[in-house]
């Protein structure tokens, strides 16, 4: 490496696992994204090499969501990227609400630890979103189930 002979890296950099998401993305025809992204170093960097390897490879990064560390309730987040609309209607005495997503996201990335994506999950299943492709960093790599089995999503991490 550039910092000596007997220097190796055991990580991948930021950059390697924006381009190894974005290079399976295209492989699998992706081209509308969504990030979620912590507000941190690692979740803005990571987010900014994403953007750029999709655009890359002919992607859009349509929607992008920050949050602060530490969050827990990511309602609101998920309601904007994806363009939730709430409906009501009353079924007898019964008040029933429905929700459907009006922006089309082929992947949603989501930076950050697996505990952190782990909170954001159910909100997909929560607010009806299908079909969406969930990316995260090597950081994922953990033997902690991401997704429970009623999830819609399925899960792709970063590692070459």
């Amino acid at each position: 490496t550039s910092a000596g002979d007997f220097v190796f890296r055991n990580f991948l950099t930021l950059e390697d696992q924006a381009r190894a998401l974005a290079d399976y993305s295209a492989g699998k025809g992706f081209k509308r994204f969504a990030v979620l992204h912590p507000q941190t170093n690692y979740g803005v960097e990571l987010a900014k090499h994403f953007d750029l390897a999709v655009k890359e490879r002919a992607g859009a990064v349509v929607r992008q969501a920050p949050y602060a560390p530490g969050t827990t309730d990511f309602g609101a987040e998920v309601k904007r990227i994806f363009g939730v609309k709430t409906t009501e209607r009353m079924e007898g005495r019964k008040k029933v609400t429905e929700f459907s997503q009006t922006v089309r996201i082929d992947a949603l990335f989501l930076p950050d630890s697996p505990e952190a994506a782990a909170l954001i999950v159910p909100y997909l299943d929560y607010y009806r979103i299908t079909g969406v492709q969930l990316l995260g960093a090597s950081g994922w790599n953990s033997s902690a189930p991401l997704c429970s089995s009623a999830t819609t999503a399925s899960v792709v991490l970063a590692m070459r």
